[in-house]
């Protein structure tokens, strides 16, 4: 019962996204060379606004290329540091971008804000000559001007419909958030936190959400965190199926594969960019981390870990903890 619920509210929004791209069912596509002419152009704007951002960021001008974002596509300024620092850290791992390919593409991607004018742009990094892998990015126009307004792997526009049969909620568990807590995180990696959240403390709180609990591990005493599991409680199973669609949405776009947890079924598994938010890692290269969600009725719960091996061994070993904890109450 609850599987199809789930399948028909993922069909739903597939549907709601392609009716808005194509213009709603009533309305007739404009046929006339005016029109044609005036989509060609936006096309062009846009176009040449990727490649101004690419320029940007590869002359080390991050404030410019900021610019150029839509104001909910920029980093807060208290991120900026860790912005302009990661971008530095890809030039390290995958040398000095030498341009950008773009394209017109029919992408499901939503702005960020929902703004006038969406334009869709593919986009490759080049790289010492060689194309990298597709992404997508959605521009819009803002105070006058058009903006970039999202991003996404191309790849990634592609998974509604194996989305819509892989996850599938789970019978509810009555475990308490701290009882689903793997005891010990992957290897090499030691306890960083462990604590209970207040509801209104939560970063970026779900409608419905009444409990909250988190464990992290880190390499050593340094560094950021490595590995998370993450419980969240609702008050109902609407909302926590709501609240899922939201996080794994967030998680899915900036994926470069998907994959399944054997021994935990329902459980939406992604690789992800590690640092999508810079709009110029390509999908082929650089840091990833890997990404699951889990549904148990009212429960919902996300396990990530950073710099995974091809198999995704570390998060699935998470995640059959978790389901062990969660299937046994």
């Amino acid at each position: 019962m609850l599987r199809g619920h789930v399948v028909r509210r993922l069909a739903a929004v597939v549907v709601v996204v392609a009716s808005a791209l194509l213009g709603g069912c009533g309305s007739e596509a404009p046929t006339t060379d005016e029109a044609r002419r005036s989509r060609s152009s936006d096309y062009d704007e846009s176009a040449a606004l990727v490649r101004e951002y690419v320029d940007a960021i590869s002359a080390g001008d991050v404030d410019a290329a900021i610019a150029l974002r839509c104001r909910v596509a920029r980093p807060a300024a208290e991120t900026m540091e860790e912005f302009a620092g990661e971008l530095r850290r890809l030039e390290q791992t995958i040398g000095v971008i030498d341009g950008v390919e773009t394209r017109w593409v029919s992408s499901p991607l939503v702005p960020l804000k929902s703004l006038p004018d969406p334009v869709h742009v593919g986009y490759r990094i080049v790289l010492d000559g060689d194309v990298t892998d597709e992404m997508v990015t959605v521009t819009v126009v803002e105070d006058g001007e058009r903006r970039l307004c999202g991003h996404a792997t191309a790849v990634s526009q592609t998974w509604a419909e194996p989305l819509s049969s892989q996850f599938a909620p789970q019978p509810p568990t009555s475990a308490h958030l701290v009882d689903l807590m793997p005891d010990a995180g992957p290897p090499g990696l030691v306890l960083y936190e462990d604590r209970e959240v207040p509801v209104d403390q939560v970063s970026e709180p779900r409608p419905g959400l009444v409990a909250y609990w988190m464990r992290t591990w880190r390499r050593g005493s340094g560094g950021a965190a490595r590995a998370s599991v993450e419980a969240y409680r609702f008050d109902t199973e609407d909302s926590a199926i709501d609240a899922a669609h939201s996080l794994v949405g967030q998680t899915w776009a900036d994926g470069v594969a998907m994959f399944s947890v054997p021994g935990v079924p329902g459980g939406a598994g992604f690789r992800v960019m590690g640092w999508s938010w810079l709009y110029v890692q390509p999908p082929n290269l650089g840091p990833m981390f890997d990404a699951v969600t889990v549904v148990y009725g009212t429960t919902v719960v996300v396990i990530k870990v950073s710099d995974e091996t091809d198999g995704h061994e570390a998060v699935s070993g998470l995640a059959r903890s978790v389901n062990v904890a969660a299937t046994s109450r």
